[in-house]
């Protein structure tokens, strides 16, 4: 899910870190998808550079096991991969998942 306006989905800049904390409560709280085998929420944290089939089996993993998932991508660009693309690739390579919030 992305904030309306935002382009990466990251949009602290915007209104700051108890805005991004809400947006991320109304998310977890408007989800409605079918609960997996647990029921609680869980989240991973990738630098993903690049991302690779490990990091989509480790996200796949985490998903199968939670009823929403969050998803944080480093968006430092001191990496090889600069964040929009390592973001994108991220949201490309787990769009067949429906319980992530990105």
């Amino acid at each position: 899910m992305r904030s309306p306006g935002c382009r990466t989905g990251w949009c602290l800049w915007k209104t700051g870190f108890s805005g991004y904390l809400e947006r991320l409560k109304k998310e977890t709280a408007a989800f409605s998808g079918t609960p997996g085998p647990e029921t609680g929420d869980g989240a991973v944290i990738l630098n993903a550079n690049p991302f690779t089939l490990g990091h989509q089996y480790l996200v796949e993993t985490a998903a199968a096991r939670c009823r929403l998932l969050h998803v944080f991508v480093v968006s430092e660009d001191a990496s090889l991969v600069p964040f929009a693309v390592r973001k994108k690739l991220v949201m490309e390579g787990c769009s067949h998942l429906s319980n992530l919030v990105f």
